[in-house]
């Protein structure tokens, strides 16, 4: 029985032993898995990185085959690639074994120690690894990021480019954590807690920075899981800081003094152990960024940002000069301390230049797309030099070395330290979308209709398929100032969803339909929306949908739609309850079109083969201006591109001709839309009688539609400019996409244009390709003429061939309307050909109804002597003939009324050219100085006269006499273009200054002013600011003052030979209409011009050339904010304008003619010059 005792006593003494070793185990275990937790994360978060790279890059490669590109990686690359897979594999499943290990039960604790060895010799494998693989990277300039960033780019332009754009998803309000800045302000008041924990605070104001960093990359739409990944780990240190301060700042009630403070002092602690974590954790986080090297980027459409941001540096009550300056002081300061005291300099210089370093970043960040985090920089920035200048007691400081000052001072270098590396790391990278290409414009134009006023709810973009809408809309979307505006966004691509809506339509009951209509229409109402509706192509997809946002747009001032269709009537309908705006996307012009076409190819990474230029300019030439089928053409694909040309305008012609169930035919809607498309066709089918791709000036499409009576005026007793209206309908047709722009003017107007081939073709045989409209574009060509010099037209023998005087042949052109030549070939043929055919056909008795008569471009067409007899004829063109005499018979052309002999070699004109009562427009040829013979008179002669181009006056005319001074006034007041040249003396000048000041119609106006020999001499004006509708003036002579003496309704302004002693440029910047200036020879004479502060508001194109004495040109911040185009020539004493940095939108500089130190100045220091853009200006050097 006594051992029973001892047995148990044994027992209990093993027991006892084992729990307790047990527990010292378990203790063990549990401080070594605390240790490794540090360790366990860097390897979880490493790894997550590697494993999101690896996704990238095996997302972008199926997109890169289908797009037809390829990511190309290198040997090393792709090794590389394959050990950080292996990598990843690896640390996953270390993680997951210490995850089992840690949580596992501890009932054998010893059984555990073997595998905890283990695992620790793993995770020191698998670090060391890592850092290796990394370290790999950078010795073997790897980067894999840069070469997605190139892939992922090019694949996203050629998809956006063909119209491969399936929506985004929905932008709501961010989800980063925003109370941190609360809670930190709740802190901030808990001065019993946070009493010398300065360090801790400075840490939660940077975290703030890095939240509001967040807040910026969330209006951006990331494209890469390795982006995606570290937003999300920068938001999990936010959530871990925002935890320990609520945790910090909860409250304590009812408790004892004593054990109050202790808890305090246990609470402060435990939040300085949290928040040293927190920032170390911070520091690893930035310097994964670093290792990884990749970038947050911004695809920008447009080189400047439309209207005021909501947080921009003024909104912050601090100005970075401000800091600048403070920190140039504390420089300053530190110099002046004696070499003595060394102690000083070298405790304080460190803490300068940090503060140097900070400043030049804030400098040089991109603050267009950190709209929070840079206010809250200049914030951070601003405090700690206010501490370095004042709480630092720099003076005190200096005369007597106080430890307590080296305190503040190394806590203060720390915080500069970490705020540095955010300042370098959280940094947003502006890049050029190459799928805007010839879009710019349209994008600054949609965003203005969507954030300019409050009236405009609904904007559409329309065109026909393939030109860009969706592409378009796309940019608008990622606009910076509409991701500022519009913070919720959402993009719906109807065709996706088309059977949603007619389930929600049909198939849905009422009760649930409507509830969640209210839901749409109070959420829509409720704060600034942007919704897309992409691809509308019916008008039962708008009826549903504008009953669900009609009501919600008239509550919601701030909220828009922005919507795409192809087709016009859908649009008329779509704003029948909405203010609404529209924007046309036009057919690329030439230039633009062949622009694309290179810019595809450089996506594929090929050229343009030089011998073959002019053969592929001809293919792209041939699709007409339509994007998508130039983009095939680029893919090599000549048929998909013909395929394409061929549908969408067969489409197009249906959507804009023809109005079928979209509208009742008896709506007022559908009697505007019918009534506006028979005009419409009749010019459309009009220009079907030139050859396929046939480039005409718009001048003379107008004047011929003028000419034959196209032109329709619907209210007669209105004076209307016929000419205006025909411009107008012009208009229509290019917005339209039939008519095609093939070069613009520099204030923009249509100077040349043509009907793509394409359509031409489709117009002839649409009639046969769609019987049931019963609508023919085919122009009856019965009494019209045109001569495209082909030998398949019935009239090319009649016109070129065998000598017949057949009457049967001669019978067809007796009531002949029109004739128009196009044949421009070289030599005497053509106009030999044209003066014999005419002179047969007037002896045979035809041409006597004839109106038009147009042979522009002609080379010399000699009229026969008979032409007087033509007296029906109300248009005669011989532009560009060069043509050397006219008959003296044309002027018995009573009917006439325009004559157009510019670019020919007549030297004179019979003197009843002068007394024609109908002639409305005369082009006379500058050079040949045709002596302006016109006598005012009682008769009313050239009374009805509009536009007077080339005319000279001299000593000799008539025009001047005194006598006829008072009838000058009342005749020939109906001008509205003028373009003289004279030979005056200063006196007879003032008489003509008089009546010019007097011409309240006139809009183009060109003077110049010469002597006997021809140079140009004083030119004496009285002020032409009376003359309001004036938009166009030319001036060349010498003058003694501009000031006040231009309208203010000018538009385009050229100064020539005018010898100005004082800086032009201080009068014309006031003029706020302007948009094309140009500076020509000898226009000043000084050495410095100054383009002030908002000056030049709408200016868009500038030159200057042959300023022989200008020096220097300072441009002021915000100047000339709109220029586009910058042509400098022939000026050799021009220093480079420092301020060119300020031209922010400036698209192209041309130099020519310049010194070689300025060219090269310019060519090495581009980006340095515009630095600030993302995108700077192309450089052109002309030599």
């Amino acid at each position: 029985m006594a051992t029973i005792p001892f047995i148990v006593s044994v027992f209990f003494y093993v027991l006892v032993t084992s729990s307790v070793l047990d527990i010292l185990l378990l203790a063990i275990t549990k401080v070594l898995f605390y240790c490794l937790e540090e360790e366990i994360k860097w390897i979880d978060k490493e790894s997550e990185i590697l494993n999101a790279l690896w996704r990238d890059v095996d997302g972008v490669n199926p997109e890169a085959k289908v797009a037809g590109l390829t990511l190309q990686l290198n040997e090393v690359e792709q090794k590389w690639l394959k050990s950080t897979s292996d990598l990843f594999q690896d640390a996953t499943n270390c993680v997951g074994r210490y995850k089992n290990l840690r949580e596992g039960r501890y009932v054998v604790i010893l059984h555990k120690i073997k595998p905890i060895i283990n695992l620790v010799r793993e995770m020191k494998r698998i670090k060391t690894a890592i850092q290796s693989h990394l370290e790999g990277k950078k010795k073997d300039s790897i980067d894999i990021f840069k070469r997605l960033e190139r892939s992922r780019s090019k694949i996203g332009s050629l998809k956006e480019r063909r119209g491969h754009i399936d929506g985004y998803p929905p932008v709501r309000k961010s989800e980063v954590i925003t109370s941190l800045t609360r809670k930190a302000e709740i802190l901030s008041t808990r001065e019993n807690l946070i009493c010398g924990m300065d360090s801790e605070i400075q840490s939660v104001k940077l975290l703030i920075i890095v939240q509001a960093f967040l807040k910026d990359l969330h209006m951006l739409q990331l494209e890469s899981e390795t982006e995606k990944v570290w937003v999300k780990q920068a938001k999990e240190i936010i959530r871990e800081a925002e935890s320990a301060i609520e945790n910090f700042t909860g409250g304590r009630p009812n408790q004892v003094r004593w054990l109050s403070t202790f808890c305090n002092w246990s609470a402060r602690h435990k939040f300085k152990m949290e928040m040293k974590h927190i920032q170390t954790k911070l520091i690893k986080l930035l310097d994964r960024k670093d290792r990884y090297d990749f970038k947050f980027i911004y695809t920008d459409a447009s080189k400047f940002l439309l209207g005021r941001l909501p947080l921009t540096l003024q909104d912050t009550n601090i100005n970075l000069k401000d800091i600048s300056i403070a920190v140039s002081r504390l420089s300053t300061r530190l110099s002046n301390v004696p070499l003595t005291r060394k102690k000083v300099i070298d405790e304080i210089k460190p803490l300068c230049d940090q503060l140097k370093r900070i400043n030049e970043l804030l400098n040089d960040a991109a603050d267009e797309l950190l709209f929070y985090s840079r206010k809250l920089w200049l914030q951070q920035v601003s405090n700690i030099v206010q501490i370095a200048a004042g709480s630092i007691e720099l003076e005190a400081y200096m005369r007597e070395a106080r430890p307590k000052h080296l305190m503040v001072i190394k806590p203060m270098q720390r915080t500069i330290f970490l705020l540095e590396r955010i300042l370098t790391v959280c940094q947003i990278e502006q890049k050029e979308s190459r799928s805007v290409v010839c879009l710019e414009e349209d994008v600054q134009e949609v965003v203005l209709q969507l954030t300019r006023g409050s009236e405009t709810r609904l904007v559409s973009i329309m065109g026909m398929q393939g030109i860009g809408k969706t592409t378009l809309a796309k940019e608008v979307y990622n606009h910076r100032t509409i991701l500022q505006r519009f913070p919720i966004r959402a993009w719906v691509n109807i065709d996706a969803v088309r059977k949603r809506f007619q389930l929600i339509k049909n198939g849905v009951p009422n009760q649930i339909r409507n509830f969640w209509i209210d839901k749409l229409r109070n959420h829509l109402a409720s704060g600034d929306h942007l919704l897309v509706l992409d691809k509308i192509s019916s008008t039962s997809d708008w009826d549903m949908l504008r009953e669900v946002l009609d009501k919600s747009l008239s509550s919601s001032r701030r909220s828009r739609i922005l919507l795409t269709t192809r087709y016009y009537s859908k649009f008329i309908h779509a704003g029948n309850n909405l203010v609404y705006g529209c924007h046309y996307v036009q057919l690329q012009t030439e230039e633009q079109s062949w622009k694309l076409y290179e810019q595809m190819l450089t996506l594929r990474s090929k050229r343009v083969d030089k011998s073959k230029e002019k053969l592929i300019k001809k293919d792209v030439g041939r699709c007409g201006g339509l994007p998508c089928s130039i983009v095939s053409l680029a893919d090599q694909n000549p048929e998909a591109a013909e395929r394409w040309c061929q549908s969408a305008w067969l489409e197009n012609l249906d959507q804009n001709f023809t109005v079928s169930t979209p509208v009742n035919r008896s709506s007022p809607q559908s009697r505007i839309l019918n009534e506006e498309n028979s005009f419409l066709l009749r010019y459309l089918s009009y220009s079907r009688l030139f050859p396929g791709n046939f480039e005409i000036t718009a001048r003379r499409l107008v004047a011929l539609w003028v000419a034959e009576g196209l032109v329709y005026v619907d209210n007669p007793n209105r004076i209307i400019n016929k000419y205006v209206v025909g411009d107008n309908h012009l208009n229509r047709l290019i917005k339209r996409n039939m008519i095609q722009v093939v070069k613009r003017k520099l204030d923009g107007k249509v100077k040349t244009c043509r009907l793509p081939g394409v359509v031409g073709e489709l117009i002839m045989r649409y009639k046969d390709i769609h019987p049931q409209y019963n609508i023919d574009l085919n122009v009856p060509t019965l009494n019209r003429l045109v001569d495209n010099y082909d030998n398949n037209d019935e009239s090319f023998e009649h016109i070129h061939g065998v000598d017949t005087n057949s009457p049967e042949v001669w019978r067809e052109y007796r009531r002949l309307v029109s004739f128009i030549s196009t044949d421009t070939r070289e030599g005497n043929k053509p106009g030999e050909d044209i003066h014999s055919f005419h002179k047969r056909g007037i002896a045979n008795k035809c041409f006597g109804e004839l109106k038009v008569l147009d042979l522009e471009r002609v080379f010399r067409p000699q009229l026969p002597k008979s032409i007087g007899k033509l007296i029906g004829l109300t248009y005669l063109s011989l532009r560009w003939t060069y043509i050397e005499e006219i008959p003296s018979s044309i002027g018995n052309l009573c009917n006439l009324e325009t004559l157009d002999l510019k670019h020919t070699h007549v030297r004179n004109l019979p003197i009843t050219v002068w007394k024609m009562k109908c002639l409305q427009h005369l082009y006379l040829e500058k050079i040949y100085r045709i002596v302006f013979l016109y006598e005012p008179n009682t008769t009313g002669s050239l009374n009805n006269l509009q536009t007077l181009w080339g005319a000279f006056l001299d000593e000799s005319s008539p025009f001047l006499k005194k006598k006829h001074f008072l009838a000058i006034r009342y005749q020939l007041n109906s001008l509205t273009k003028l373009g003289l040249t004279f030979q005056l003396e200063q006196v007879k000048q003032k008489d003509l200054a008089k009546w010019l000041a007097n011409l309240q119609k006139l809009q183009y106006l060109r003077l110049t002013s010469i002597n006997h020999g021809g140079k140009p001499q004083a030119l004496r004006l009285e002020p032409l600011s009376r003359l309001q509708n004036l938009y166009s003036l030319h001036l060349c002579g010498d003058m003694e003052n501009i000031s006040f003496f231009f309208p203010k309704s000018l538009t385009d302004l050229t100064l020539s030979a005018t010898s100005l002693k004082n800086d032009p440029m201080q009068d014309l910047q006031s003029l706020q209409k302007l948009r094309s200036l140009c500076l020509y020879s000898d226009s000043f004479m000084g050495e410095s011009i100054v383009c002030s502060v908002s000056g030049f508001p709408q200016l868009k194109f500038l030159k200057i050339a042959n300023l022989k004495a200008l020096k220097e040109w300072d441009i002021q911040e915000d100047a000339m904010p709109s220029l586009w185009e910058l042509e400098i020539r022939s000026c050799h004493l021009l220093e480079v304008p420092s301020g060119l940095k300020h031209l922010k939108r400036l698209h192209e500089l041309k130099l020519s003619d310049m010194p070689g130190k300025f060219t090269t100045t310019i060519r090495e220091n581009t980006h340095l010059i515009w630095r600030s853009l993302h995108n700077p200006p192309v450089v052109t050097i002309l030599f």
